[in-house]
């Protein structure tokens, strides 16, 4: 593509340099792709006034601070003009240029011939803008002080160089510093369990154990139990003195997931064990135990109609962390993206698509495309699915990374208009859960992805829909006699009952008896 005209670039305005304090806005730019895979996540700003504004983007300018800390540069790619793209306006009024005779250019997908005008609330959802064939950015009106949030230290898995991603690891490493317990929320797929085990390994109890357990999936009537242990005899079935999860976590950190689901019966006794760190052993004495709890829900627990223990809600949140949906987030895609991807090729023994088409114009180009598509949908599973299409890339990709045609039908999906991303549980007929239920072996996990719920979600819908149970709710003497018809074959029993293969045996090693076909 011919760049006539483009030597005859000016240099950049004189930008006042931002007052601290984060008032204000700014013009805030994220790479997503580039040629070059340590570019990846670069990010450079500009202070806007209320008017007047103009700002020239292209191939030297502006400088982008790269997340390793390497030196500010710019885009460097010689496919991209030195002036690709005028950013003029303010307020509420903006325009984005191509000047004549510039590289091609994209904006939301779209070609971008000579200019487009804006308002300010699509600029502070923000725009993908493709330069060349290679390089992807997103521009977006942001507050001065998440583009001034400084670097923070690493913390194992917390990927991403947004000014969120900045504050989060910060706050991690404070909270990680103290005793309190902790109450993490956030929709699912957004990374609680990991952010868990960050909490744990940067605290003072990193060299005592983590044990997780999901609270959804523990049955109501043996909850006391397994969480806080019962002497031999104290029920059928209890052949010997079993501890709970609350002693196996004595000296770190306990970990109790989907906690918005505890049964209600148990929720003072929750309450008791954090207040007093003490433990009522069913059938046995009180225990002392040492511990951090920290917990995690993405199920309402607060305001009106909401029917968890304030007191619990309360004690369980001495400290709290909030995390934020991938789509409120987006210039992290990039960073996140690049990483999964890698460690989908490393673990079907491939070589990364983006190492060996460096070179390759037209493969740079496809790679381009599908970083675009991924910065373009929604992710209502956030993380989590931005994992499992990575993997799927992986697999359905022969040598690079061309979108299998399933996966852009599904890419495309419009987000849901003025709604949650997870759908509604109620959205979901009683039919519709119940084919998906059996069409999944009963496997929680598997019913949340294809239905686009949480787990949580999924457990509460499975206690309201007739038919469908979950293998703590049956009732023992069915369970025996459904083992004593398979010969003790627990995958049998299993199929037999209608439920997770997987949940019984945790609900038979609950109870204390040998499973037979136990990996």
């Amino acid at each position: 593509m011919t760049t006539t005209g483009d030597d005859d670039t000016l240099p950049l305005p004189p930008v006042a340099e931002p007052p601290r304090g984060g008032e204000g806005e700014c013009l805030l730019l994220t790479v997503i792709f580039h040629p070059e895979g340590g570019r990846i996540g670069a990010r450079a700003w500009r202070l806007v006034r209320a008017s007047g504004n103009c700002f020239q983007l292209g191939r030297g300018e502006p400088v982008f601070e790269d997340p390793g800390g390497g030196a500010a540069r710019g885009l460097g790619d010689r496919h991209v003009s030195r002036r690709a793209l005028t950013v003029r306006g303010g307020g509420e009024r903006w325009l984005l240029e191509r000047p004549r005779g510039s590289s091609r250019c994209r904006v939301d997908g779209e070609e971008l011939f000579a200019s487009l005008q804006l308002d300010g609330a699509a600029l502070r959802r923000g725009l993908r803008l493709l330069l060349g064939h290679g390089v992807l950015l997103f521009l977006r009106l942001a507050p001065v002080a998440e583009a001034e949030e400084p670097p923070a230290p690493a913390v194992p898995g917390l990927l991403g160089d947004s000014g969120y991603l900045r504050a989060l690891r910060r706050q991690v490493l404070r909270v990680a510093a103290s005793e309190g317990d902790v109450l993490l929320c956030g929709p699912t797929g957004t990374g609680k369990e990991l952010l868990a085990r960050a909490l744990h390994e940067a605290s003072a109890r990193h060299d005592g154990p983590l044990v997780s357990v999901n609270v959804a999936a523990v049955p109501a009537d043996l909850a006391a139990a397994q969480l806080f242990g019962a002497a031999r005899g104290a029920f059928t079935g209890a052949e010997r003195d079993r501890r709970g999860y609350f002693e196996q976590a004595a000296g770190g950190t306990l970990f109790l997931d989907e906690i918005g689901d505890a049964p209600a019966a148990l929720q003072p006794q929750l309450l008791r064990a954090l207040e007093q760190r003490e433990i009522q052993i069913v059938g046995g004495p009180i225990r002392a135990v040492d511990l951090r709890v920290i917990s995690a829900t993405d199920a309402p627990i607060d305001g009106e109609g909401a029917t968890f223990s304030r007191a619990l809600r309360h004690r369980l949140a001495a400290l709290e962390i909030r995390l934020r949906p991938l789509a409120a987030h987006r210039e992290d895609i990039g960073l996140l993206a690049s990483h999964y991807l890698a460690l989908a090729f490393d673990a079907a023994a491939r070589q990364p698509p983006l190492e060996s088409c460096a070179q390759d114009p037209a493969c740079l180009a496809r790679c381009a495309e599908l970083f675009d598509a991924l910065l373009a949908y929604h992710w209502p599973g956030n993380i989590r699915e931005l994992a499992n299409v990575c993997r799927e890339l992986a697999v359905a990709c022969p040598e690079d990374l061309s979108m299998p045609a399933s996966l852009a039908r599904r890419l495309v999906a419009p987000p849901p208009a003025g709604g949650p991303a997870e759908a509604p549980r109620d959205a979901i007929s009683e039919a519709d859960f119940a084919e998906a239920w059996e069409a999944n072996d009963y496997e929680v996990a598997r019913v949340a992805r294809v239905l686009n719920m949480s787990r949580g979600a999924v457990y509460r819908r499975v206690r309201e829909v007739p038919g469908c149970r979950l293998a703590g709710d049956i009732p023992r003497e069915e369970l025996r006699a459904a083992l004593d018809a398979a010969s003790g074959d627990v995958a049998a029993a299993a199929r037999a009952l209608c439920v997770s293969h997987a949940g019984l045996r945790a609900r038979l090693r609950a109870a204390g008896e040998r499973v037979a076909d136990d990996a």
